[in-house]
């Protein structure tokens, strides 16, 4: 007997020496990751032009790269279009690559103040590379908004300010917007604020790039910090109570300045989410102003609906047998679409296939485009009261209430 508890006195030593063995390991190869990537980072910061790089292989096009160049460089036309002469010769396959080569030289002799009119006098760019950088982060957004995942925000606009605060009796043009949120980020940070007002689409888009990093003594230091933080990108459709943010938990100092610039008090999210943000604004409208609203849309296949890449329909109903007896309560099931444009392929199923989806199609399927959210909850019917004492059965499955989870995945492509 004491041989034997000896032994397992010694197995669990062993098993405790390797356990603190394998954390050791742990801890060193996740201080090993951190310094790596601390390693990595300060690399960055020291050669900012391989940053600037990095940001202009998201360009997919010569010329979204050449006008990317023209509205750095617009104050001399001149190497523009000794650039745009140099792309249009080369080949097909090198458009791309001679053109971002080409804007990422001009920047590195704009950083360095060599850059030279026909006169061959100096003309002054900004020598900060965090400037082109987050210049660049932004226009790509701007111009492909769909690359993002975009989530919907509502703004408390308690006194209406938001309908008339751009216009021309308003107190804040948009121009203003940026140098507003500089100053109220600047504040408590270092803050670095890019801002695009887009026009393309009809409709007038402001888009935000906010970075900011914690105020240092050494001031070109923090400024460096500023290539590598990760930045918050917004969209805001003038004069309405929402913004859209590219993550669903975004910098709530960022958010925060912007309400507070915009002349509200705060925000929160909404369930509503997805790559085209035109679309989740139109859902959102369709939502607040129910007069505006064409009922037949669902069935006019002409006009098509609001892009959304989710929608997730949920329900709570007891589970009956042969329509009578009650085999479980409260069963939770829930459908989850997704796709690149669920709402049209949901109209598209339900018009070409009366097996899957009954017709006239459930409430849920037409008002989808009313509720300005990608999820709709289907409400159990209302249960008559029982005046009576309820019978031992019925107590016993009210004890055994299953809050069983019942999930299916649908892909719309």
């Amino acid at each position: 007997m004491a041989r034997t508890k000896k032994s397992m006195a010694d197995v669990k030593k062993s098993e405790i020496a390797k356990n603190k063995e394998s954390e050791l390991v742990k801890t060193k190869k996740s201080e090993m990751a951190k310094t790596k990537k601390s390693v990595r980072k300060t690399k960055d910061q020291e050669n900012p032009q391989a940053l600037i790089g990095q940001r202009l292989k998201k360009y997919r096009t010569h010329e979204e790269i050449v006008n990317l160049a023209h509205r750095l460089f617009q104050k001399c036309p001149s190497i523009i279009y000794a650039l745009q002469h140099k792309v249009e010769q080369s080949h097909d396959s090198d458009k791309v690559r001679i053109a971002s080569e080409d804007t990422l030289r001009l920047i590195g002799l704009a950083l360095q103040k060599r850059i030279k009119d026909e006169k061959y006098e100096i003309v002054h760019f900004p020598t900060n590379p965090e400037n082109y950088l987050s210049f660049c982060d932004l226009t790509e957004v701007v111009l492909h908004p769909e690359r993002k995942m975009w989530h919907t925000f509502v703004m408390q606009d308690q006194t209406d300010v938001l309908e008339n605060l751009h216009g021309p009796e308003g107190s804040l043009p948009l121009w203003k917007i940026r140098k507003s949120l500089k100053k109220k980020l600047n504040e408590d940070k270092l803050a670095s604020v890019q801002m695009d007002v887009n026009n393309e689409t009809g409709i007038q888009t402001v888009f935000l790039r906010i970075a900011t990093t914690p105020k240092i003594k050494n001031i070109k230091k923090a400024e460096r910090n500023l290539l590598t933080v990760k930045p918050t990108f917004l969209v805001y459709f003038p004069g309405e109570q929402y913004f859209y943010a590219d993550s669903s938990v975004p910098n709530e100092n960022h958010c925060q300045a912007l309400v507070e610039v915009l002349k509200c008090s705060a925000y929160e999210e909404i369930p509503l989410s997805g790559r085209h943000v035109e679309s989740l604004r139109q859902l959102r409208l369709n939502r607040d102003q129910p007069e505006n609203i064409d009922h037949e849309l669902w069935m006019d296949t002409d006009q098509p609906l609001p892009t959304l890449n989710l929608f997730t329909v949920s329900a709570v109903n007891d589970m009956t047998c042969d329509g009578k007896r009650v085999i479980m309560e409260d069963f939770k099931s829930s459908i989850e679409i997704k796709g690149n444009d669920v709402l049209n392929g949901l109209r598209e199923i339900s018009q070409k296939s009366k097996e899957m989806i009954s017709q006239p199609p459930p409430s849920w399927i037409q008002k989808a485009v009313y509720r300005g959210r990608h999820q709709v909850c289907i409400k159990p019917k209302k249960k008559t009261l029982q005046t009576s004492t309820p019978s031992r059965s019925a107590a016993n499955r009210k004890k055994g209430k299953n809050n069983f989870l019942f999930k299916i995945y649908v892909f719309l492509d």
